[in-house]
């Protein structure tokens, strides 16, 4: 019992299931293309296959009454006609105009040999009804009207002929003339009402699609459609440029198909989610291009309202991994902005403590250095003042880095050798200190050969170098096989170098400092040189200011930053800029009879009394009639009225006009003055423009006694002397400049050359 109720059923969709998959096979044209004519191919075969199965019975019937009458005509052309059907089926290969022309065809010839074996009673007018009908919808008005003319012509032509006796119709004995015309009028009417009515239906329908495709194949958003499995069931031609497939390729497959596999969940999510909310669909979402990149892509959708349907979703995506890098560079930009206003702030902030700073710590520093020239000191004061001055030297060496953290300071820029500052550092206290204090981690030096000089300060240089050691070697530290090497190399650059910042082309002295440790957090590579951030103990392992003093030495020199970092260990490598001239060595340590005075008259120009007093008493001891003033105005009315020879002169004044304003209009009372420039913070672009009017070296307060006797018996010293002097010196510079050239030849890749062992740690990292 339950077999017959579902059999008949089963059947029934089988056979449903058959027809279709035999459509699908049989028509070429893809869905993605021209939609009219992958519809009407459809039901083209859909006809055809409909009178293979439902015309068997008329074929059987018609056949089995001719047999009986030996009517062979009748025989032949109705196996004739089925077997022309029939192969529309089999031969999938038949181009579909051929098909419509031949198809057409067979029912006007099935029209006119109805019309011949049966006459009027038979169905003749139907299958000329089809013939035109079909003709409008498969080939358009134009087919329709011609096929609407044929109809017209074969119906009042074989009427005509019939009456006149020229042809033979059967079964026309009841009908008059006056009847045939009327059918003849009645069926040509109703061919042109249908064949027209539907010739225009499919015309409009397809300037419709014509629309729908010029969108869709013209956007460059992707357009799509989803049934309720979440399967395309129809992509947009661009879905080749955006994500190199064919349309073929995506209709049918999954959205999950398509999404990389950390997004697979969220989507899921998505799906589980609120159906109310799922009714509007607008997402930010990752998408997977053919070749595995992953595009970055804005989903938009919204439900179908398809209740009878199988499409769900119609949407769009649209391409916004350029927009995401944009947004992307913008936030760096905007992040780097912040950064630099955030150390400008910090820098004038700083700039401003430490100005007030070394003007007190003058008295801490320099000061006890004067007292300790008395001979009748007892050895406890000496002791204090000893320990005082020695105090006041660290703090200044403390406010030193805060000058460092001020962009554009002044500093005293030299060639330099930085394998030979290397050198110098291995050799000193400090660097004997760290290596006492972590005893177990290897320290390998590796030095290039030929290494190209740089302009730089040496002080700020050695700093950072020290700072990037101490750093390296406490990370390490707690490691069985902690390792630190420092290397140099000649680096030139044909192209922009992609790393912390971009380093420009050029030719560059390259200082290396890496470690093994466990490396820094990729959150923290973006702040690692912000002033004070730290993750070490504050006082017990710095300031926090040790890469910020790095940053803003490399920055100052026009030098670029590189590092690398992972679980294997930190690298920096810091870039100079080459020079090609030679080191000019620095003369000796002077003694007190070198630097003392004649009796020349220094003026000394500082708004603070203490620093005027300091300074006084400095000049009196060595030899020097010292006068002092507390303003620039004051330093004029000075000059109007004695001669000096020299001007100690102190950049910054709060009172009055300042030190360059000062010294321009003091030459215009003594042309060949000359001047020592002293500040507790100077700008280097003041400094350099004082000494283009005239004056002489820059000293950082707070400064010690032979600091300033050195730069005063400089500017005093003899004019012709210190040009001849100067004179040599440029000499020596161009041939020592000549002869580095020629050994240092240009370096395409970074090689810190052979390792140079320092005592027994010879491994490299």
């Amino acid at each position: 019992m339950v077999g017959c109720i579902h059999c008949p059923r089963t059947w029934n969709l089988g056979s449903v299931s058959v027809i279709f998959k035999l459509i699908k096979q049989n028509v070429s044209t893809d869905e993605t293309g021209d939609f009219l004519l992958f519809w009407k191919e459809r039901m083209f075969f859909l006809l055809f296959l409909s009178l293979v199965i439902l015309g068997i019975v008329p074929y059987l019937t018609g056949l089995t009454h001719a047999l009986q009458r030996h009517d062979w005509l009748r025989v032949s052309v109705y196996t004739g006609v089925y077997i022309y059907v029939i192969a529309f089926i089999l031969f999938r290969r038949i181009p579909f105009g051929f098909r419509v022309r031949t198809g057409l065809f067979f029912f006007y010839f099935m029209g006119l040999f109805t019309l011949a074996t049966t006459g009027m009673a038979g169905s003749a007018r139907l299958y000329f009804l089809c013939f035109s009908v079909f003709a409008g919808i498969f080939t358009g008005v134009k087919g329709g009207v011609v096929t609407l003319f044929m109809n017209a012509v074969t119906l009042f032509g074989a009427g005509f002929l019939h009456y006149r006796g020229h042809i033979v119709l059967p079964n026309m004995h009841s009908l008059g003339g006056a009847d045939w015309l009327l059918i003849s009028v009645s069926s040509v009417f109703l061919n042109i009402v249908l064949t027209l009515i539907l010739a225009v239906l499919v015309r409009a329908i397809d300037e419709s699609g014509k629309k729908f495709r010029l969108l869709a194949d013209n956007t460059v958003d992707l357009i799509w459609i989803l049934d309720r499995e979440m399967r395309f069931t129809y992509v947009s031609p661009c879905v080749q440029s955006m994500f190199g497939y064919g349309q073929s390729d995506w209709i049918g497959s999954s959205v999950k198909d398509h999404l990389p596999w950390d997004m697979i969940e969220a989507y899921d999510r998505f799906l589980r989610g609120n159906p109310e909310e799922k009714d509007h669909l607008s997402v930010e979402s990752v998408m997977l291009h053919r070749d595995g990149t992953r595009i970055h892509v804005e989903v938009t959708g919204t439900r179908i309202d398809d209740p009878g349907g199988n499409n769900l979703f119609q949407g769009s995506i649209r391409n916004i991994t350029t927009r995401k890098r944009l947004v992307a560079k913008q936030e760096a930009l905007r992040e780097r902005l912040f950064r630099a206003e955030k150390m400008e702030a910090l820098g004038l902030l700083s700039s401003g403590v430490a100005h007030d700073l070394n003007n007190i710590l003058s008295g801490i520093a320099t000061y006890p250095e004067i007292l300790l020239m008395g001979e009748t000191l007892a050895e406890p004061v000496k002791k204090g003042l000893n320990t005082i001055k020695e105090s006041g030297r660290k703090a200044a060496d403390i406010v030193s880095d805060l000058l460092t953290i001020s962009r554009g300071r002044s500093a005293e820029f030299e060639v330099i050798n930085i394998n030979r500052m290397v050198e110098n550092f291995l050799d000193s206290p400090e660097y004997n200190r760290l290596v006492a204090l972590h005893p177990h981690v290897e320290m390998d030096v590796a030095l290039a050969p030929g290494l190209l000089n740089v302009r730089a300060s040496y002080v700020h240089m050695e700093k950072s170098l020290m700072n990037l050691v101490i750093n390296a070697a406490e990370e390490v530290s707690a490691k069985l096989d902690g390792r630190v090497k420092i290397a140099t190399a000649n680096r030139y650059l044909d192209a922009p170098l992609p790393g912390y910042e971009m380093v420009k082309p050029g030719e560059y002295t390259v200082v290396t400092v890496c470690d093994n440790g466990w490396g820094i957090e990729e959150g923290a590579l973006g702040k690692i040189f912000e002033p004070f951030y730290s993750k070490k103990v504050m006082g017990r392992s710095g300031t926090g200011l040790g890469l910020t003093i790095v940053w803003n030495t490399v920055q100052d020199h026009g030098g670029y930053v590189e590092i690398s970092s992972d679980a294997d260990g930190t690298r920096f490598d810091l870039f100079f800029p080459s020079v090609g001239e030679a080191m000019v060595e620095k003369p000796k340590d002077v003694s007190m009879d070198e630097i003392m005075g004649k009796g020349q008259t220094v003026l000394v120009v500082d708004d603070l009394p203490a620093q005027q007093e300091i300074v006084c008493r400095i000049l009196d001891l060595l030899g020097y009639e010292s006068h002092a003033v507390g303003s620039g105005h004051q330093a004029l009315a000075f000059m109007e009225k004695n001669r000096v020879d020299l001007v100690v002169l102190d950049m910054i004044m709060d009172s009055g006009i300042g030190g360059i304003t000062t010294y321009r209009k003091m030459k215009k009372i003594a042309p060949g003055l000359r001047a020592v420039v002293v500040s507790g913070c100077a700008r280097k672009r003041d400094v350099v423009e004082i000494q283009k009017l005239g004056a002489g070296s820059f000293i950082q307060k707070p400064y010690t006694v032979v600091d300033l006797g050195k730069a005063i018996k400089e500017e005093l010293i003899d004019e012709g002397y210190k040009n001849s002097r100067r004179d040599a010196e440029m000499v020596g510079n161009r041939t020592a400049a000549g002869r580095d050239r020629g050994t240092c030849p240009h370096h395409g890749l970074f090689s810190p050359g052979p390792l140079k062992s320092h005592g027994d740690r010879r491994d490299p990292v």
